[in-house]
């Protein structure tokens, strides 16, 4: 489901400006892969890829692959988060946000003349969502104050990257693959920034003054970096077992961050004392992305049915961000990196497919697959993790031809396309407590995501 800033001027003690450095990641923070024919098995795909999506689940699945192909995946998704203020039931309530995207793309040529095995291929995912809105009331009252707070909060963007995968079979008896991805994280080459926009009204009474207040910050964030994907492919049992692993490597990111920021204080019954200021900075910061790693396991117990089971880690402490001033804190819990304690997260994927053949046919000219799984997704959290957990189901359509190359009286097939959909289910209850502790905070999280997918082969 990488990073938004989310500099959040929160009220009580936050309320006059001071900014919580933390990273808010609306979709799941453990994105593995795409692909809708992937994630319709509930997302257990690094010890079976076997299609075009390969190169972002384990790189080594390519090398199993024999034909040149074109994928193309779509997303769509709504997601709502029912906030409960502790401290502030005014401002309990759902928010939501729904968005639509480019999934993934890629290009895959196997070099058929030469030997060993090779394949190689042009892959564009994208990896983290970030977009989000926000819309909060608060009622603030003090020894100095007493007013009626309104916070809008608007973030736009996401993280992608672009991927160069190169896979192999080195000897063919062993069933063995491996294949590495390197991933190019650059705006100019794909979108990999994101926008967001704070805007904070204040009507009420400071120290018996009547006063209206509006704040507005703006920031824009452009991320760059490179990392690569290692990925091995091993088939023990011909036809039956698959194992696979994949390491993700940690990288340290580039941020080109730019600051607006502009406030407007006014007081009626004193407008001599009223201020208004504004600023821009941009400054230069560094992300360090953790490593993560993963082992999958596929079995074939049937010609036509499959289990995938997979089991994914994420290193969650070594993620830390830098700002211009060398200050290092969690990008989780927004606390120096000292003093803050994220786990590692652990995500557990089961899921299969189930294949429809045309009956009473020596060539099946299409087949129809029933896909469906269930998984354990948490999302890293000060202390300990939060509990995600989800299901998905899929379908969808593999269309063969007739190769015009075969013996006429005894015909083969040729794959032509191949299209997908899944829908997928994420849903948390009571997370993000630690979040905002000084606000007794907690979220219900509901997810739908929706993925259309195509393989043209060629």
């Amino acid at each position: 489901m990488l990073v938004g800033f989310f500099y959040l001027p929160w009220p009580i003690g936050l309320v006059w400006g001071q900014e919580l450095r933390r990273i808010e990641i609306p979709s799941s923070f453990n994105p593995v892969g795409s692909g809708a024919r992937a994630l319709g098995m509930g997302g257990a795909f690094i010890g079976l890829a076997d299609d075009g999506t390969a190169a972002s689940w384990n790189p080594a699945g390519l090398s199993k692959l024999n034909k040149r192909r074109a994928s193309f995946a779509l997303s769509a998704f709504d997601r709502s988060e029912d906030n409960t203020f502790g401290t502030n039931p005014e401002a309990d309530g759902k928010q939501s946000v729904s968005q639509g995207n480019i999934n993934y793309a890629s290009l895959v040529y196997p070099l058929k003349q030469i030997e060993p095995h090779m394949v190689v291929a042009v892959t564009y995912q994208y990896l983290y969502d970030l977009n989000r809105q926000w819309q909060v009331p608060f009622r603030i009252i003090s020894e100095t104050v007493n007013a009626h707070q309104t916070f809008d909060f608007e973030q736009s963007g996401g993280l992608s990257a672009l991927g160069l995968t190169y896979s192999v079979i080195p000897v063919r008896r062993w069933r063995f693959g491996i294949g590495f991805t390197v991933n190019i994280w650059d705006a100019g080459f794909n979108p990999s920034q994101w926008e967001e926009t704070t805007r904070q009204t204040w009507s009420g009474t400071l120290n018996g003054n009547r006063f209206n207040m509006v704040t507005e910050i703006y920031n824009k964030y452009t991320f760059s970096g490179y990392n690569v994907n290692l990925g091995v492919l091993w088939k023990p049992i011909k036809d039956r077992l698959q194992i696979g692993a994949v390491f993700k490597s940690p990288f340290k990111a580039d941020i080109s961050h730019e600051k607006r920021t502009s406030s407007d204080l006014q007081y009626p019954d004193e407008p001599e004392a009223d201020v208004t200021n504004s600023t821009r900075v941009v400054t230069d910061e560094t992300l360090e992305m953790p490593m993560s790693y993963g082992l999958g396991l596929s079995y074939r117990l049937r010609p036509n049915f499959i289990v995938n089971l997979d089991f994914y880690r994420t290193e969650w402490s070594d993620f830390v961000l830098e700002d211009a001033q060398g200050n290092r804190t969690s990008p989780i819990s927004g606390k120096p990196i000292d003093e803050s304690a994220v786990d590692a997260t652990h995500q557990i994927r089961l899921g299969g497919q189930y294949l429809f053949l045309r009956p009473g046919s020596s060539i099946n000219d299409y087949e129809f697959p029933l896909r469906a799984g269930v998984f354990y997704d948490p999302a890293p959290a000060e202390g300990s993790p939060d509990d995600f957990y989800g299901f998905s189901l899929g379908s969808g359509m593999k269309i063969y031809r007739k190769d015009p190359k075969s013996d006429p009286a005894n015909p083969t097939r040729k794959d032509f396309l191949a299209i997908d959909i899944v829908y997928q289910f994420r849903f948390g209850r009571n997370v993000s407590s630690a979040v905002f502790e000084n606000l007794n905070f907690s979220q219900d999280v509901d997810e739908h995501t929706f993925i259309a997918s195509a393989i043209l082969f060629f």
